[in-house]
C-alpha cells in the first residue's frame, strides 16, 4: 500500500522539474534571443517544447485504457517520443495476454499519414481501390478509419485520422474486426484531441 503514494509522490515530483525545465529554457531561449545569440534560443526553444511533448505524453498514457478487451496493457513498455524529424508526439501502449494476443497502439501527432489516409477514406476512387485490396472504411466514434487485415493471419491494422493526429492498433491473434473495432471505441479521441490541439 506504500507503494502507490510514492510513485504518485515521484510522478508530481518530476512533473514539476519538468515544468521547470520548460520555464528555464524558456528564460534562457528570451535571454539568448534579446543579445542576438538565435543558435542557443532556438536550442532552448526546442528543448523546451521537448519537454512540453512528454508531458502530453504522460497526459495522454494517463487517459488510455488499462486493458483493451481483457487483454491487460504490459507494464514498463509505455513509449514516448518527441521531436523525431518525422512526426511530432508518437505515444505508445503494449497490451498482451498470453503469447497469442498482443496489441500495439499508437497515437502520432503531426503525422504524415493523416492527409494520406484521409484521402483514401474520402475520395471514392480510393476507396474503391482499398475495398478491392481487402481494405474497409470503418466507423470509430465519431470518426473514419481504414481497417487492413493480413490475408490468411489473426493480424489487422487500424488506422484512425483524427484533426492532425493518428490512432493506430495493430493487432496479432484478435480473431474478428468487430473486437478491434470494440476495443477502438474505447479510447477517447476526443480527450486525446483536446490535449494536442
Amino acid at each position: 500500500m506504500r507503494i502507490l503514494p510514492l510513485t504518485i509522490f515521484c510522478l508530481l515530483t518530476i512533473t514539476n522539474l519538468v515544468a521547470q525545465d520548460v520555464e528555464e529554457n524558456l528564460k534562457t531561449a528570451k535571454s539568448a534571443y534579446q543579445s542576438g545569440d538565435l543558435v542557443t534560443a532556438k536550442d532552448n526553444l526546442t528543448e523546451a517544447i521537448t519537454a512540453l511533448d512528454n508531458i502530453l505524453g504522460k497526459e495522454i498514457l494517463s487517459i488510455l485504457p488499462g486493458s483493451l478487451n481483457d487483454v491487460p496493457s504490459v507494464a514498463g513498455k509505455d513509449e514516448i517520443v518527441t521531436n523525431s524529424g518525422i512526426a511530432g508526439l508518437f505515444v505508445e501502449r503494449t497490451y498482451q495476454k498470453g503469447e497469442n494476443i498482443m496489441i500495439e497502439l499508437n497515437i502520432t501527432d503531426d503525422s504524415p499519414l493523416v492527409a494520406t489516409t484521409n484521402a483514401l477514406i474520402s475520395n471514392p476512387v480510393m476507396s474503391l481501390i482499398t475495398s478491392q485490396s481487402g481494405d474497409k472504411v470503418v466507423k470509430v466514434g465519431s470518426y473514419k478509419g481504414i481497417l487492413q487485415k493480413e490475408d490468411g493471419s489473426d493480424d489487422y491494422e487500424l488506422m484512425v485520422p483524427f484533426g492532425n493526429s493518428m490512432l493506430s492498433i495493430e493487432t496479432k491473434g484478435v480473431k474478428n474486426e468487430s473486437e478491434v473495432i470494440q476495443m477502438a471505441n474505447t479510447i477517447p479521441l476526443d480527450k486525446i484531441g483536446e490535449l494536442l490541439k
